[in-house]
This record gives structure tokens, C-alpha cells and sequence, in this order.
């Protein structure tokens, strides 16, 4: 690929990130709404169901992010390696920013739901 190519693969993989993260927060501040609105009235069966399709769609969200981050930085690296003049390479650790974000973001809107379906008595 010639590195025009490979600016665009990368440019086309970080839109593509951009499109997974709107979903992301599209579909967790769904969730939360969910939680919030009609969590304690749900059955568990319910609930069950709804943390397994928000769980497994919110994970392929955070993988899609990972994979399609590692690309682009792997795109850009292989177009600093022919360019002649880009002298300033994608950062290698954007990737894994991402997942340390995300992944704790899912961990509390799963805990958010357990408040609300066991709360304190005080």
C-alpha cells in the first residue's frame, strides 16, 4: 500500500472508532435511563435479560473500539515508515486508553443498576 493509502485506511479505522463510541454512550446512557426509570419494578428474569444483551452488545462495543484503534495506529505507523515527511507517529498507548475508559464505565453502570434494584436503607 502506498502511504496515501495507508493515511486513509487509518483515517477510515478512527471514524470508524468515533461511529462505536457515539454507539457506546448512545446505548450505556440507554441503559442507565432503563435502570433508573424501571429497574426496581423489573422481575429478575427481566433484569437478567436485560444485563446480558446490554453486557454482551456494550463488550463487542468496547472490543470494536480496541480493535479498530490498534488498526489505525498500526495503519499510521506503516505511513510514517514511507513518508518522507510526517515525522510525528501515532501514539501506541491510545488503544489501551480506551479500554481503561470504557471498561470501568460498564463496570458502573452495572453497579448503578444494583443500587437501584437493592438500595440502602439508612
Amino acid at each position: 500500500m502506498t502511504e496515501a493509502e495507508l493515511v486513509e485506511a487509518a483515517a477510515n479505522n478512527w471514524s470508524s472508532v468515533i461511529s462505536l463510541l457515539t454507539l457506546f454512550i448512545s446505548v450505556m446512557s440507554g441503559y442507565l435511563v432503563v435502570a433508573y426509570l424501571v429497574g426496581k419494578e423489573l422481575k429478575t428474569e427481566q433484569v437478567l435479560l436485560v444485563n446480558s444483551l446490554y453486557g454482551a452488545f456494550i463488550s463487542f462495543c468496547l472490543f470494536a473500539v480496541h480493535q479498530m484503534s490498534s488498526a489505525a495506529v498500526e495503519h499510521g505507523l506503516l505511513a510514517i515508515e514511507l513518508s518522507t515527511q510526517r515525522t510525528v507517529a501515532p501514539q501506541k498507548w491510545i488503544p489501551f486508553a480506551f479500554v481503561a475508559i470504557m471498561a470501568p464505565m460498564i463496570l458502573a453502570s452495572f453497579k448503578f443498576m444494583w443500587d437501584i434494584r437493592h438500595p440502602k436503607n439508612e
